[in-house]
């Protein structure tokens, strides 16, 4: 079991928690204090050096609430990635609790009514960050071999400058004018 006051976020893990502290009216906004005491207790880790067992976003986790069965979700940021009963939102108090633990790792979470519960993460079944390292298990492939059809076109991309201001040529058919418009 790791110390319960060790927790680790990825670089992106910290800019999205910045983000949602920013979008929640900051430092005196309705989820201040969960939000700073994330920032404020975490080590920053580049993805490439996260533990293997530590929660990060799009991670799928195996937890368990006080004495109550394993439950399993992955946790997202966006409400369109939400699917109840599959997923927990990165900013509910739960999911916000077990970024950055590892497995084994306990936290007590204060409920809308006040109550506390202790949630304790069991097994991180899937990190994004794991499947990509470089120094991955050889026995579970991070890119599966794919056939290519030989018959296949090859449409050239012909890269050209972004022009800004009155000599932008929009695509013809396009009569959308735009930010200007506004």
């Amino acid at each position: 079991m790791h110390e319960q006051s060790l927790t680790v976020l990825t670089t992106e893990d910290f800019s999205t928690i910045e983000g949602m502290l920013h979008r929640e009216g900051g430092p005196t906004g309705p989820y201040a204090l969960p939000l700073l005491h994330k920032l404020r207790s975490a080590t920053v880790m580049l993805p490439s050096d996260i533990y293997d067992d530590a929660v990060t976003i799009n991670s799928r986790v195996r937890f368990r609430i006080d004495d109550g069965r394993p439950e399993e979700r992955t946790i997202v940021a966006l409400t369109q990635q939400e699917m109840v009963g599959l997923t927990l939102l990165a900013w509910t108090s739960r999911a916000l609790a077990m970024i950055g633990m590892r497995a084994g790792q306990q936290a007590v979470v204060r409920k809308l009514d006040g109550t506390a519960e202790t949630i304790t993460v069991e097994e991180v079944l899937y990190q994004p960050e794991w499947q990509f390292r470089s120094d991955a298990s050889p026995s579970e492939p991070v890119i599966e071999q794919m056939e290519v059809d030989e018959g296949g076109e090859i449409i050239p991309f012909n890269a050209r400058p972004l022009r800004r201001g009155r000599d932008f040529d929009p695509p013809p058919g396009d009569n959308d004018p735009g930010p200007s418009a506004a």
